[in-house]
């Protein structure tokens, strides 16, 4: 009702204020315990959802041009890894990936009705861990620093945590290490 009304609405005891960039939907804010919000601080409850909305676009283009960045050294690993060896392991570090260390490369791929999602839940599953993914080929490619298991434990692991993030079968494939 709050993004039909361009305002903040009170209903069921709570003020909600959509949070929006343009007609997207990107969340909502919530207010509880204020029954009477007029004048001055309905506006600025109102004009928090139009900073939250800019806070989330800013993560949002930031995240996808980390994105783009990273898989734009996935593909060159890939394709070149002879071209300028210095010059890559420079671009992985600046990514919080150490390219000197040895790693383990996975292929993950699904159906087609999910394969889109693939790619999303293959940055959730390595956040954190100074792993970076792609796409490539039409297949979802994970280069990750060797642990204590080899590439077959590593492609069961993966493929079980991203057949739960898409809610689909999984197939991964692994090989390694290298550095």
């Amino acid at each position: 009702e709050s993004r039909a009304a361009a305002h903040a609405v009170f209903r069921d005891g709570r003020w909600v204020c959509a949070v929006l960039a343009g007609q997207e939907l990107l969340g909502s804010l919530v207010l509880h315990g204020r029954p009477d919000l007029e004048g001055p601080d309905r506006r600025l409850f109102e004009r928090s959802g139009v900073v939250t909305a800019l806070l989330l676009l800013l993560r949002r283009s930031v995240a996808e041009t980390e994105n783009r960045v990273r898989g734009d050294l996935m593909t060159d690993l890939l394709t070149a890894p002879d071209r300028d060896p210095v010059g890559l392991v420079d671009r992985g570090r600046r990514l919080g990936v150490d390219l000197n260390r040895p790693h383990l490369l996975l292929v993950a791929e699904a159906g087609a009705a999910v394969r889109e999602r693939l790619a999303g839940a293959a940055v959730q599953y390595l956040f954190g861990s100074g792993s970076v993914s792609a796409e490539h080929a039409g297949a979802s490619v994970l280069l990750l620093p060797c642990g204590d298991g080899g590439p077959g434990e590593a492609a069961r692991a993966a493929a079980g945590q991203l057949t739960q993030l898409v809610g689909a079968p999984v197939t991964v494939a692994g090989a390694g290490p290298a550095a």
